[in-house]
């Protein structure tokens, strides 16, 4: 291999930072929790850039599952390998952070992160997080909506119908939205960040993913095919109101941050 690649690639060196792992004991539950939050970096001359990073959750029915010590380890390796493998293909910030900073990183980072300093959101269709947190619309769209108001679909100046796949959600009003499977909700915002209303039940319906893929769908955003019907419709059946809480969003990934 090295005789027939004489030019060499250049170094990315990812530096992978292990901030937490826990484990809770499922005896008494039966619910077996593993709470991960991995970030990862690329160093350049001796300064880091935030790449991605895992901040959340995942839970398992031990009466559903068997062998949990098993899945447990086999969801925390697919957690480090997801994320190592999507940190080569992200797009690093801009940030430079000392190695006696990386503590801090998330408060240094944020700083610059222009959708969490603003004083008010910019109005219009964001096709991505990032876009969102750049605070840059795509031009020529908009929201498209029925005689009750309703969000029907999101639609360009020809009128065409853009693919729920390339919605991430929309401000109007300096209130920002963001599509799921059962709609548009709010992303509202208290002193712990932005946040929506939810379940995880709604977020990542049992029958569209399971829990082996589910992690790698929270780590690089929902499937297009999970939320056209919500986008079409825009009327998908809710959860029980006893079981939505507050879902806050991961200020630098945009992912969802479940603690239960």
């Amino acid at each position: 291999f090295a005789n027939d690649n004489k030019t060499k690639g250049n170094n990315n060196d990812i530096v992978l930072l292990l901030e937490e792992i826990r484990i809770d004991d499922f005896k008494n539950t039966g619910l077996a929790k593993a709470k991960v939050k991995i970030s990862s970096f690329i160093n350049r001359n001796g300064k880091y850039y935030f790449i991605n990073r895992y901040n959340s959750t995942v839970d398992f029915n031990s009466k559903l599952t068997p062998n949990i010590p098993r899945v447990i380890s086999v969801a925390i390796e697919t957690i480090f390998s997801t994320l190592i493998k999507d940190s080569y293909s992200h797009i690093a910030l801009s940030t430079p952070i000392a190695e006696s900073d990386l503590h801090n990183y998330e408060e240094i980072v944020g700083k610059n992160i222009k959708y969490l300093t603003v004083p008010e959101l910019t109005n219009g269709v964001y096709k991505d997080f990032r876009s969102f947190s750049l605070q840059k619309p795509e031009e020529g769209y908009y929201v498209d909506k029925n005689k009750k108001g309703k969000v029907i679909g999101i639609k360009n100046r020809e009128d065409l119908l853009l693919s729920a796949e390339y919605v991430f959600g929309y401000v109007e009003d300096g209130k920002a939205y963001r599509l799921t499977p059962v709609g548009f909700l709010e992303m509202q915002k208290d002193d712990k960040g932005y946040y929506v209303v939810s379940s995880r039940l709604e977020l990542f319906p049992p029958q569209n993913v399971n829990n082996g893929v589910m992690i790698g769908v929270m780590m690089g955003g929902i499937v297009g095919g999970m939320i056209g019907a919500a986008l079409d419709s825009g009327k998908a059946a809710r959860d029980k109101p006893e079981n939505l809480s507050n879902i806050y969003i991961d200020p630098l990934t945009g992912e969802y941050i479940f603690t239960k």
